[in-house]
């Protein structure tokens, strides 16, 4: 009898979770805009980042889950990182498409106001 009433209780809290799920995900449907502009994550780093490489995927994964991958873009910026570090980010950068390297003065650059001001 214990097992049974246990497997109902998974079975049930598993069943309001995916009913959360599906909720969040109808009202996230009925909220999303006809045009999603750019969506940009810095990060700056300085100095020596031991791990930056699951810094980066981390972030990566993260924003490519809720399925704005196509409209985002990860800045990462040197603030003084070491050689090491750059290295790193300049072979993630290679690796994912959204990723950028820039210097702390290149920022604005890779931000392309203008193209969401002319919509």
């Amino acid at each position: 009898m214990d097992n049974n009433l246990l497997f109902w209780v998974v079975i049930g809290a598993l069943a309001l979770f995916g009913l959360a799920q599906f909720c969040q995900w109808v009202i996230l449907l009925c909220l999303r805009p006809r045009y999603l502009p750019p969506c940009y994550e810095l990060i700056p780093l300085h100095g020596h980042v031991e791990d930056v490489e699951e810094l980066i995927r981390y972030h990566y994964y993260q924003r490519k889950s809720a399925k704005r991958q196509p409209h985002y873009c990860l800045l990462i910026v040197d603030m003084g990182m070491d050689k090491e570090t750059r290295d790193v980010c300049l072979l993630m950068q290679g690796d994912y498409p959204c990723i950028s390297v820039c210097q702390a003065g290149e920022v604005e650059r890779y931000l392309k106001i203008e193209d969401y001001l002319q919509r």
